[in-house]
């Protein structure tokens, strides 16, 4: 599965994510809250890139996060920063097989942990009928996922959420039939908080959509990390869900690279 970036230089993508060192421990994660959008400026109308999936042309805001936000050299920041200036591959990986599988169409979609929401702008691409976007960083909805969605998108209602996974469910409100999520589950913590989440807001019949890597050496994490979450999750909750992967990436340029799919039955 290609990819292209028209950008000016390098990819925009990484074999590891960079780890800021955690000083202090690991904080309660902040709670969700819904945001809602300033007027934005199209993108097309300032600096921008654009991403080439197949022959569907998606424009991407440049914004880079502040000094304080992440430190130089650190693609992450524990319960800081979730890494959503940069457009990880996995996100393109999940993209390309939305754009093939043609799967949102009168579909209620969310993203979460969505950075610059590609995989979300061809779910509205595809007449979704609902979208609900979530980072952990306000400033990455304000400054990447909002400006992305709004010069791609114009037909679609999105909800957006910045803070954790723990209590998105409760603000939600609600089930989704389609949710998706790219290069999230880069340690273990992320694995079990992003699949608590998923069991919570999965639609009956519903699918969820991961796109990963199959193991982040050195930081932790990976798809099957992640499953084993998921069944535990299921478990505690009294759910049946199924779970294969769907997809696998072996080009030689990262670590493989796996799409999961998880049905709630």
């Amino acid at each position: 599965m290609a990819f292209k970036f028209n950008f000016g230089g390098a990819k925009d993508t990484d074999m590891e994510p960079r780890v800021a060192p955690l000083l202090n421990p690991v904080r309660d994660e902040p709670e969700s809250h819904e945001i809602t959008p300033h007027s934005q400026s199209s993108l097309r109308e300032n600096a921008h890139d654009t991403v080439q999936l197949g022959d569907l042309q998606v424009f991407k805001s440049i914004a880079t996060p502040s000094s304080s936000l992440s430190p130089a050299g650190s693609d992450i920041v524990p319960s800081v920063y979730e890494g959503g200036y940069k457009l990880w591959e996995c996100a393109i990986d999940l993209a390309e097989y939305l754009r093939k599988a043609s799967l949102c169409k009168g579909k209620s979609v969310l993203e979460l942990g969505a950075g610059h929401a590609i995989p979300s702008i061809v779910a509205a691409m595809q007449d979704a009928t609902v979208l609900c976007i979530q980072d952990y960083n306000e400033e990455v909805l304000r400054d990447v996922t909002i400006p992305n969605l709004t010069t791609n998108t114009s037909n679609v209602p999105v909800r957006y959420f910045a803070g954790g996974w723990k209590t998105l469910p409760y603000n939600l409100r609600r089930r989704f039939d389609i949710i998706l999520s790219a290069d999230t589950i880069y340690a273990n913590q992320q694995c079990d908080s992003l699949a608590d989440c998923i069991c919570r807001t999965l639609e009956v019949g519903g699918l969820a959509l991961i796109a990963a890597k199959k193991y982040y050496f050195g930081v932790g994490g990976g798809t099957a990390a992640f499953q084993e979450a998921l069944r535990l999750h299921a478990k505690n909750q009294n759910i049946s869900l199924r779970i294969r992967t769907v997809l696998e990436i072996r080009d030689g340029l990262s670590n493989i690279r796996e799409i999961i799919e998880v049905q709630r039955e």
